[in-house]
């Protein structure tokens, strides 16, 4: 999977690209959501699966400090040429995030599309980072399609997936359109996860 996505970089085949520039909108609610629940204390942001950075740089322009972590070197490459002053790009193996030099007391991590695609050794190997790594009351927020949806998304991801690679945490589904008069989401469609680490979690 991850040469898979490295050659689809260098081709410039990257149709998710194109989708996420569609799910933005959900993501632009969920972001203001999470952040008028925090009164504006923003601090580390970790997007997990950055690909070309676009999200990465939606974190920083609203004052996060955002870091963006992609395996594919073709990705990160891409995001670097915009990266902005504010934000940093990192090549490394999200399954093994303390090694990656990204730093550590992170209070967002967001995942849209990276999880669903690791084998469930791998899951629970990102949750172990992302546990180290993460402040007491750290929050994830996470976009995923259920099984057999998407293109190089085949995998998929539910709440029993998240709930085995982040034990203690609290989960909970949200819908960034649930205060619209939208029809119900069609089969397949993307749906958000939010994780919370207790803040009385051990260090």
């Amino acid at each position: 999977m991850r040469s898979a996505y490295s050659l689809a970089y260098r081709l410039g085949i990257t149709p998710w690209q194109r989708a996420g520039a569609v799910e933005r909108l959900g993501l632009t609610a969920i972001l203001d959501r999470e952040q008028a629940e925090r009164d504006g204390r923003l601090g580390r942001a970790l997007d997990i699966g950055c690909g070309s950075g676009l999200h990465t740089m939606e974190l920083s322009r609203r004052g996060w400090d955002a870091v963006g972590i992609d395996e594919a070197r073709p990705a990160v490459d891409r995001a670097m040429r915009r990266e902005g002053p504010e934000t940093r790009f990192v090549i490394g193996d999200v399954a093994y995030l303390p090694g990656t030099g990204i730093g550590q007391d992170f209070d967002l991590y967001l995942d849209i599309g990276c999880f669903e695609g690791l084998t469930g050794a791998r899951r629970r190997a990102l949750g172990r980072g992302v546990t180290q790594l993460a402040n007491p009351g750290a929050a994830i927020l996470i976009c995923t399609r259920p099984r057999g949806a998407g293109l190089l998304r085949r995998r998929g991801a539910d709440l029993a997936a998240l709930e085995d690679a982040f034990p203690g945490w609290q989960i909970r589904q949200i819908d960034p359109q649930e205060a619209s008069a939208h029809a119900a989401r069609p089969p397949g469609a993307p749906q958000w996860f939010r994780l919370e680490r207790p803040a009385q979690a051990a260090a």
